[in-house]
């Protein structure tokens, strides 16, 4: 059953189906009602952490205060344990797993490696990079090591992928003036001084 608040207009985003891989999506979130389950880790179902569960309202919650796309349909791709740990191993298999499910518009990964390859010989920017050939749009984090420049770490740093940066509102929502982009914000790498792509609220 499809439920939505009043002011949740579910014809934006509809049709469209984001996968999300993260730490897993609550199943009693409140707001969260067109959300498909993939685990691919050997913890138990569900979200210990708030992260994914944060990112799916924020893109496709249905609750008082609706997301971004109401309409869409998320694919929740657990790829973590119930205190956010994962491994490279886990997140491609997570791709995979989106991969052989077929069908997916957009990919949202809103987490970075320590990895010192160049985008081109990470295996984890190469699979997203097939991705984004693919057809499927891919939606990285900047990453919370700013703001000296350079911080921007793998995916965030490949220059084919779309890499989003945090926005202070500072508290003033109704707004532009004013905003900034938040301190712990990552901005550029050595691959690429042009990063993040963009910034949306993140404080």
């Amino acid at each position: 059953e499809t439920i939505a608040a009043p002011n949740a207009d579910l014809s934006v985003g509809a049709g469209v189906t984001v996968a999300l891989i993260d730490t897993g999506v609550s199943r009693d979130a409140d707001g969260l009602t067109d959300v498909e389950h993939i685990n691919v880790t050997n913890a138990r179902d569900g979200d210990g952490l708030g992260h994914g569960t944060f990112l799916a309202g924020i893109i496709g919650g249905r609750g008082a205060f609706p997301g971004v796309a109401p309409g869409v349909h998320l694919v929740d791709v657990q790829v973590a344990d119930k205190k956010g740990r994962t491994s490279l191993r886990e997140v491609l298999t997570g791709l995979d797993a989106i991969a052989d499910r077929g069908g997916v518009d957009v990919v949202n990964i809103s987490l970075s490696t320590e990895s010192p390859l160049p985008p081109s010989f990470d295996p984890l920017s190469w699979t997203l990079e097939n991705m984004w050939e693919s057809g499927i749009t891919v939606v990285t984090a900047a990453g919370n090591d700013g703001p000296e420049p350079g911080t921007v770490g793998s995916p965030g740093n490949d220059p084919l992928l779309i890499t989003v940066g945090a926005l202070d509102e500072h508290a003033i929502a109704d707004s532009r003036d004013g905003d900034s982009v938040a301190l712990f914000s990552a901005r550029g790498s050595e691959y690429t001084e042009d990063k993040p792509d963009l910034v949306a609220p993140g404080v």
